[in-house]
């Protein structure tokens, strides 16, 4: 298993990934408004799935994005769903979301993924 990098700087609608497979610890950072989102997230899902069944280590992620459009929210939400169901199982899992201390819009918008995913997310607030 391997680490999975992935960011075009020229687009400023895909985040930077980074999942680290040997460390466990995961980002993802920038904004989220690619045009085929599945397309873009199912390498992510593919290395959770990888993940869970090979290495089975505790997971540590990161999540530092600006904006995200409403198709990037579902594969978000299916990403945290497969992180619950892998905790769920006995993995250890902690996902940090890092935001704006004053961005009451994407709290509740990370509060919806955590209904949905039932996973829980660490908000910490950031001062701009």
């Amino acid at each position: 298993m391997e680490i999975l990098e992935f960011n075009n700087p020229r687009a400023d609608s895909s985040p930077r990934v980074l999942l680290n497979a040997l460390s466990g610890n995961c980002s993802i950072s920038g904004n989220s408004y690619v045009e085929d989102t599945k397309r873009f997230y199912q390498p992510i899902l593919d290395w959770i799935n990888q993940y869970t069944c090979e290495r089975q280590g505790a997971l540590t992620w990161d999540i530092k994005l600006d904006y995200f459009n409403s198709s990037s929210k579902k594969l978000l939400t299916i990403l945290f769903k497969k992180l619950h169901k892998y905790q769920a199982q006995g993995g250890k899992v902690v996902v940090n979301w890092h935001c704006p201390m004053d961005d009451e819009e994407l709290f509740e918008e990370i509060d919806q993924i955590m209904d949905v995913s039932r996973l829980k997310i660490n908000i910490l607030k950031l001062s701009r």
